[in-house]
């Protein structure tokens, strides 16, 4: 059913013109639907995904099917090359809907989101990539990874292009408008635990704010490595749900970063899943406090630069840690809460061919709040750029 997404009301389409790239784990009529998984090569799209569908109708074009991490595990998108940096990666596992993006084959590209799958590849190749609140865009057709953590969401060039994408597919509601002086907040001690090349640019974004006379605060955002263990076991825990029926043989065939994440034994113990849950519920209550503080919540989108194609660990303060659980270290909070979260590429503060990129937070529900509040900064910042 369409009923999450109301028809278009004017007769011409407001999306006419534009064309857009669907990552693989999301059904699109007659084009193939392997979610990246040697299991499901030969599987078709019988008929269109629910957003797929709309946005046609909407009067955009599928452009083809883009390549992913299979199933959605893992943040590199093997095969692929970053369009701006080609020894480095392109991010995942929505890369291949980033480079589509990023090289002109697409004005903007459909992805899924469950830990930072859209906001990563933005980051890594200089896009604007927007996860909505959960639950905003509906996820018929969308082969799962963790349910209660999965979104759909949007790439694009620029954020005329998101915003009209936006606009049309998932309309505003009354309640959902950019404050008139929007309250930002911050918080400092996530940058001591970011490479220098991501937390520099930074700082000087967030002084750029204050000499704008915007309102910028300080605040305590929940501790990182609880909210990444906390997130990884329910997703581990859903996404075993969602292969447990697989024969030993069809486990095989499944996509190698799929296979690593599933090879963990037996179903994780109830007790843990359980602590899991608790602490995800912390964290949530924690963010509504942190909401009914500040309209805006910004966070570096990555903790470090994207890897180099191969590399398995990055170091951040010190620390090495796999180059998955370091990506995920930031954007997997927005999906833990249901937040909407965009990742914004700042090029006025670039040191290198990879711009830095800055992830906006609002409460659940502000969708467009975070769309107007980033579209009015960035013709603060970059006057004379194409936004």
């Amino acid at each position: 059913m369409d009923s999450h997404i109301p028809p278009p009301t004017h007769a011409a389409l407001p999306l006419c013109g534009l064309t857009f790239s669907v990552k693989d784990n999301i059904e699109v009529a007659g084009l193939p639907w392997t979610a990246g998984h040697p299991l499901f090569s030969r599987r078709v799209g019988r008929e269109d995904a629910v957003v797929v569908r709309r946005l046609k109708l909407l009067g955009a074009m599928v452009v083809g099917v883009s390549p992913t991490d299979a199933g959605g595990f893992g943040v590199t998108s093997p095969g692929l090359r970053n369009p701006l940096d080609g020894a480095r990666i392109a991010g995942g596992s929505s890369g291949g809907a980033a480079v589509a993006v990023a090289t002109g084959l697409a004005d903007f590209g459909l992805g899924t989101d469950t830990a930072g799958s859209i906001r990563i590849p933005a980051a890594c190749c200089g896009l604007y990539g927007f996860k909505p609140s959960f639950g905003a865009l509906p996820l018929g057709g969308v082969w799962p990874l963790a349910p209660r953590f999965d979104h759909l969401g949007f790439l694009a060039r620029d954020m005329s292009t998101l915003n009209r994408v936006v606009a049309a597919v998932l309309p505003a509601r009354d309640q959902d408008h950019e404050p008139r002086q929007p309250r930002i907040a911050f918080d400092p001690a996530r940058l001591e635990r970011c490479d220098r090349t991501v937390a520099e640019p930074f700082r000087l974004f967030v002084e750029h704010l204050g000499e704008a006379g915007l309102a910028v605060s300080t605040a305590t955002l929940p501790d990182r490595n609880q909210t990444v263990e906390a997130h990884g076991i329910l997703t581990l825990e859903q996404a075993q749900s969602v292969y447990r029926d697989l024969a030993p043989d069809d486990h095989a065939l499944l996509g190698e970063a799929a296979q690593r994440a599933l090879k963990s034994g037996p179903p994780l113990a109830a007790s843990l899943i359980q602590r899991a849950i608790e602490r995800s519920v912390s964290i949530g209550l924690a963010m509504e406090s942190l909401f009914a503080q500040a309209d805006i919540i910004i966070t570096p989108t990555l903790p470090v630069l994207p890897p180099k194609v191969g590399q398995k660990r990055v170091e951040i303060d010190g620390v090495s840690l796999p180059s998955l659980s370091a990506l995920i270290a930031d954007t997997c909070l927005a999906n833990l809460c249901g937040c909407p979260a965009l990742a914004v590429p700042i090029p006025r503060w670039a040191k290198s061919a990879i711009p830095p990129s800055v992830m906006v937070m609002a409460k659940p529900g502000s969708d467009h709040a975070v769309l107007a509040f980033v579209q009015t900064l960035m013709r603060m910042i970059e006057p004379e750029e194409r936004i």
